[in-house]
């Protein structure tokens, strides 16, 4: 699995008070603790959380904290090391107001958190660069620097910060990890494998590793080897939940999804956190989506939305909705999907989260009303919801969101019948997401470019990412690509 519950899981630790520590770990960034006995508890936790053991390192940065209330690391990694939204930002938000009273090298890094938690990335490149020219031989800086650039989508730039950091400690194993998914993204899939067996070279008795490699063996269609490997990584740890959620998207692939119900049914029954309960829900949802069962699928988003419910969990209740609403505009009932999206906005307004989280998801509801408008037909509506996007598209904040943006206008391009600007849309917003590229096939399929239509359905099934766009188009890439 890619450690990645936040951008930045870094730094080395020396006492509050002056000491041989901060002149012998000069080259690394310091950390400010009132105890040894709390720092060490903050040290077994880092090392826990380097290795995805994130209940034992939650219990051991709490108890970090409880020695130390002021503990301003302890605070930023307990918000990267689980337990939902709130957690991280009460953790996060308490770091940072204690982030005028450690050392620099702690304040950037907390900083940088906040920065990359509130998607600005101008401040988060000048604390990148900040941070890199201070303690340009720490390697948890260079990893950081590495996460930094594979979250921008410069994977390019972000390898030459892994490799840096093996070169600073070659027995340094969360680097090899990191290095072996930005070579897996820069489909460099030699040196991904050799970066991977690096990592279980490193620490064979952790469940991680073997979690990670069999990920890479999914990626590139090799099941039955994956399969191996996540028992492997269950074997060392047998509450490794994301391994068992790895199995039951392994068996997804194989056609297998009664198998691939039960491991996410384990999933939800081992799961300690909402999130990953919810995350297990949305998985099993999918398997009668495969299916063709959408009955089903809607009821397991039920159970899901219910479970939401109960934790008054507002962002989950919202996304169980948006998709439910998905399946039934794919499934001829976009009427009924847009009677049940047009309840969300209300309930979005009360939520609790940052300012900048809140408007995140407010351009998220105007790009889900647009296809909602779409899919039923309301062309003109959508158009009017789409200028309300613009002020979001010009400040080019949130990339991600235009990317999002920009398939929807093609969407409903081709919904009107104009192919040439469909494609032209497709085209610009560079989208990798499987429901895309299928709309992107059917513009090509109409313009008479069979070939073209031909590539992006190739594409589309030979994906092994298992999500909901995914499930609602597989099947009709394959159906499609027969055809051409």
């Amino acid at each position: 699995m890619k450690k990645n519950t936040g951008l930045f899981f870094s730094t080395l630790i020396v006492c509050f008070f002056i000491s041989n520590d901060l002149r012998a770990q000069s080259d690394e960034v310091p950390i400010t603790a009132a105890s040894q006995k709390a720092k060490n508890f903050f040290l077994q936790g880092r090392e826990y959380l380097e290795n995805v053991e994130f209940n034992t390192a939650i219990l051991l940065f709490n108890k970090a904290i409880e020695l130390d209330p002021k503990f301003a690391m302890a605070y930023l990694y307990r918000a990267q090391s689980g337990g939902g939204y709130d957690i991280f930002r009460k953790n996060l938000e308490k770091a940072v107001k204690l982030s005028d009273k450690v050392t620099q090298g702690e304040r950037l890094q907390i900083l940088l958190t906040e920065a990359f938690a509130n998607s600005d990335k101008v401040q988060a490149k000048a604390l990148v660069d900040q941070l890199l020219q201070e303690f340009p031989l720490d390697k948890r800086v260079q990893t950081e620097a590495g996460n930094y650039y594979s979250s921008t989508g410069d994977d390019k730039e972000a390898l030459r910060y892994y490799l840096r950091a093996v070169e600073i400690d070659s027995s340094y194993a969360p680097a090899y990890n990191m290095l072996g998914y930005c070579n897996l993204n820069l489909n460099d899939n030699i040196n991904a494998e050799k970066a991977f067996k690096k990592y279980i070279q490193l620490i064979p008795d952790k469940a991680n590793p073997y979690d990670s490699y069999a990920e890479f063996l999914l990626n590139n269609s090799k099941y039955d080897e994956s399969i191996a490997q996540y028992h492997t990584a269950l074997e060392k740890d047998p509450e490794f939940v994301f391994s068992i959620r790895g199995l039951g998207n392994n068996y997804i692939f194989k056609s297998d999804f009664e198998a691939a119900r039960k491991h996410y049914q384990s999933y939800f029954d081992k799961a300690n956190e909402p999130d990953q309960k919810y995350n297990a829900l949305y998985l099993k949802a999918t398997t009668y989506v495969y299916e063709g069962n959408t009955e089903s699928a809607l009821n397991v988003i039920i159970e899901w939305r219910r479970l939401a419910e109960t934790h008054e969990n507002t962002l989950n209740i919202i996304q169980s909705t948006v998709i439910q609403g998905y399946l039934l505009a794919e499934n001829n009932d976009p009427s009924e999907a847009l009677a049940r999206f047009s309840k969300l906005p209300d309930l979005a307004k009360n939520i609790r989260l940052a300012d900048t989280d809140k408007e995140i998801l407010k351009a998220n509801m105007i790009i889900w009303q647009m296809y909602f408008l779409i899919m039923n037909g309301e062309f003109d509506q959508a158009y009017i919801e789409s200028e309300k996007y613009i002020a979001y598209l010009e400040s080019n904040k949130y990339p991600r969101l235009n990317t999002f943006y920009h398939a929807t206008m093609a969407l409903l391009e081709l919904k009107k019948g104009n192919y040439d600007k469909a494609i032209q849309l497709f085209t610009e917003s560079n989208t990798t997401d499987a429901y895309d590229l299928y709309y992107w096939a059917q513009a090509c399929q109409k313009k008479g470019d069979k070939e073209k239509a031909r590539q992006l359905l190739e594409k589309v099934t030979r994906l092994n990412d298992n999500n909901m766009a995914l499930a609602l188009v597989r099947k009709r890439a394959l159906d499609e690509m027969k055809q051409l």
